[in-house]
């Protein structure tokens, strides 16, 4: 394998598919407006638009007067999970769970947006592709194998359980909270439902240790829409110790701002990159 592709959710912005975090906001408002209001209520600031922007690494961002509420919400059923009940750590596990739910739901119905999407890049069909998208747009719009392309965090046409989380391990929330009121247990196992739905990217990069090793010989990696952002940062210190130190990088950004906030990673420091306006 000589040439590595690593492909972000840009790349499908790019073909005019609806897959930003905000895209997803604005699915849940309109098909569960019930889990759209829990959940800006939930999350510190999820009440503005921005704070989707960062979706998943929110997710741990929990308000810190969660279980001393004293306001009774309604409850609900969302695709079969039942949330009801006072803020408490059970309900917040079953909000968790509606949100991967809806999630995976709503990204598998991107998909039905290929059927629409133009070819317009020239993609080496030799190349091997890591991509952190959902979607099968390698696969069906620029007809790279299946075998080929490795979904870093599920497929949603092939119905993997689609992976979606923070980057926090929530040992910071119960320590927050308790310099307000001293409920240790109760507080304690809140922490603990926030760390549950923590990306398990450790678990997902051992698992994938063969295609990692597969890499030594990859003399350039060609990246496509994506961002760098630390929550995914793990995977590409993963290809930094497989790869040779001097491999040539060929990044795709849609401004000279974000190459700058790439060069700006103290991770990235050493990168021997050239940045392409595309």
């Amino acid at each position: 394998m000589k040439h590595l592709c690593i492909i972000g959710n840009g790349f499908d912005l790019h073909h005019g598919i609806s897959s930003s975090y905000n895209d997803y906001m604005n699915w849940l408002e309109i098909h569960y407006p019930s889990l759209y209001d829990e959940i800006t209520r939930t999350f510190i600031d999820a009440e503005q638009v921005s704070w989707w922007s960062d979706f998943e690494g929110h997710l741990a961002d929990v308000e810190y007067m969660y279980d001393l509420s004293i306001v009774v919400y309604s409850d609900y059923e969302v695709e079969g999970i039942e949330i009801k009940g006072t803020n408490s750590p059970e309900r917040l596990a079953a909000l968790y769970k509606a949100i991967q739910k809806t999630f995976a739901m709503w990204a598998g119905g991107l998909n039905n947006y290929l059927q629409k999407v133009q070819a317009d890049l020239k993609l080496d069909i030799d190349a091997t592709y890591l991509t952190f998208n959902y979607t099968n747009t390698l696969q069906d719009v620029y007809h790279i194998p299946d075998n080929l392309v490795l979904h870093i965090h599920g497929k949603a046409k092939r119905g993997d359980n689609l992976i979606v989380g923070h980057g926090s391990k929530g040992d910071d929330f119960p320590v927050k909270q308790l310099e307000i009121v001293g409920f240790q247990k109760k507080l304690l196992r809140i922490g603990r439902e926030i760390a549950i739905l923590r990306k398990p990217v450790e678990s997902i990069i051992n698992a994938n240790q063969l295609f990692f090793e597969s890499l030594s010989n990859v003399e350039y990696i060609t990246v496509y829409g994506f961002s760098f952002s630390s929550i995914d940062m793990p995977y590409i210190k993963e290809i930094f110790t497989h790869v040779k130190y001097n491999v040539k990088w060929h990044i795709h950004v849609r401004s000279i701002k974000e190459a700058e906030s790439i060069e700006e990673k103290e991770e990235l420091t050493l990168l021997n990159a050239d940045y392409i306006l595309w």
